[in-house]
């Protein structure tokens, strides 16, 4: 009877303390399933919307990607004092029992994951992408570099269009565009000088989000022309932004004096701003876009949704 109760209390522990985690990543599978890492060293999964969760390995992993019905997470840390280190897991199970791979830094340092043209990619620490092969037993051998453009400084990847993707330079002051399929590179001088984010919306077209004064621009690459957009007010500093149809979303943390807070807006193709209401947290890490075009922002105060047309989010976890 003790041990019964002991068990009890310990999966009760378990699930009180995943739905009160703050959320490092997150994805989607379908409509209803949901596999999110948390800052408690913990992957935890959800069949039913977000409405009932476990807590399936106790693993820290600061990425997490999709690439079919295969989960992948990374947890990498570049060392200053102390050694550094790359890991791969994957899971082929919806995140219920995982595999680590170990990854030697000096040849593959595992950072994030890009959709390009369909398919899934790594990111590594220098900004080059990584293909996946198809393996037998997976090893660090199973990825191959595709990119290297270590002769131009370190660049930061940004965001994905079709086969295309894109990059800036560490000092903000060069934007590439690299077209995998067609293997071409568009280099072009960055049009603002404190670019903080950016975004495509084609292969020549990219949003462009300037930190020093929070203004939104369009930027054509092919005919060099900017357009002002709207101005994004009540930043302290941007997390992320995102592209849905023609809707841009700009994550974010504000502060009122008191205490920092996320914030979450939304610009219209009439570059109209709106405020979405029902995000809460200090600290935003994830903004995730399913099939469905539905919106999933990770949180230190939980896990929040925002569904296609709707101005209010909705909290999940």
């Amino acid at each position: 009877m003790r041990i019964v109760i002991i068990i009890l209390l310990s999966l009760f522990a378990n699930s009180a303390k995943s739905q009160s985690s703050s959320i490092l990543d997150l994805v989607v599978i379908g409509k209803d399933t949901i596999v999110a890492s948390t800052y408690d060293m913990s992957i935890i999964v959800s069949h039913d919307g977000g409405k009932t969760w476990i807590t399936t390995e106790r693993q820290l992993m600061k990425k997490l990607g999709l690439d079919g019905k295969r989960i992948w997470g990374i947890d990498s840390w570049i060392g200053i004092h102390e050694r550094s280190y790359s890991r791969l897991f994957y899971s082929d199970d919806i995140g219920k029992t995982w595999k680590q791979i170990e990854l030697n830094t000096d040849l593959f340092f595992a950072m994030d994951f890009i959709e390009i043209g369909g398919r899934f990619w790594i990111v590594d620490a220098q900004s080059d992408i990584w293909e996946h092969k198809v393996t037998n037993v997976e090893t660090s051998l199973s990825w191959k570099k595709r990119t290297s453009f270590n002769d131009f400084g370190r660049l930061s990847i940004l965001s994905s269009y079709r086969d295309s993707y894109l990059k800036i330079s560490g000092l903000g002051d060069s934007l590439w565009v690299f077209d995998t399929k067609a293997k071409k590179l568009i280099r072009s001088k960055s049009p603002i000088e404190d670019l903080e984010l950016a975004v495509l919306l084609n292969n020549s077209i990219v949003y462009l989000l300037d930190g020093k004064d929070s203004q939104v621009f369009q930027f054509d690459l092919k005919e060099q022309k900017l357009n002002s957009i709207t101005k994004v007010e009540g930043y302290k500093w941007f997390s992320s932004f995102s592209i849905v149809g023609n809707t841009l979303f700009v994550l974010g943390e504000g502060n009122d004096g008191r205490q920092d807070f996320t914030v979450l807006s939304m610009i219209n193709s009439q570059g109209q701003l709106k405020i979405i209401d029902g995000v809460k947290g200090g600290d935003a890490d994830v903004c995730f876009i399913d099939k469905y075009n539905r919106l999933w922002i990770g949180t230190t105060k939980g896990m929040f949704l925002l569904e296609p047309g709707s101005d209010k989010s909705k909290q999940i976890l």
